[in-house]
C-alpha cells in the first residue's frame, strides 16, 4: 500500500508508535518527521494530531525544548477499534458464510449451503 494511502486508523497507530520508540531513543518526532512516514501534507498531519488529542485523549505534547511531540503520560493507549452494529453484523455474515462455504467444499451438498445462507440472510 502506497504510503500516502495509508488511512487515518494506520497514521495514528504509527505516530503513537513514533512517539514512544522517540521517549526511548531520545529524538522526538515532529510534524515533518510524520509528513516523511506518511507521505501526506502537513495539514494532514495537523488533522491527525488534532484527532489525537481531542478524540482518542491522547496526553500529546510538543515539546519546544527537544522540537518533537510527547507523551505526557507513558501509560497511554489507544482505545479498541470501534464498529458500528452494521459493521459487527457484517463480520458475523462473512464469518458464517466462509464456515458454510468450508463445509459445503469438504463434501457438503451447494443446496444445503444455498439454503443456509438465505435462512441467515431472513434473519
Amino acid at each position: 500500500m502506497k504510503a500516502g494511502s495509508r488511512p487515518q486508523y494506520y497514521r495514528i497507530r504509527r505516530m503513537v508508535q513514533m512517539v514512544r520508540e522517540g521517549a526511548e531513543t531520545g529524538y522526538l518526532p515532529n510534524s515533518s518527521d510524520f509528513m516523511r512516514e506518511f507521505e501526506v501534507s502537513r495539514r494532514t498531519v495537523a488533522r491527525d494530531l488534532d484527532f489525537l488529542r481531542d478524540e482518542e485523549r491522547a496526553p500529546l505534547a510538543y515539546d519546544d525544548g527537544r522540537h518533537g511531540f510527547r507523551l505526557t503520560d507513558e501509560t497511554y493507549t489507544l482505545p479498541p477499534v470501534r464498529i458500528s452494529r452494521k459493521e459487527a453484523f457484517s463480520f458475523g455474515l462473512a464469518r458464517n458464510e466462509r464456515e458454510l462455504e468450508n463445509r459445503c467444499e469438504r463434501g457438503g451438498s451447494s443446496l444445503t449451503y444455498f439454503y443456509s445462507m438465505r435462512r441467515g440472510l431472513s434473519r
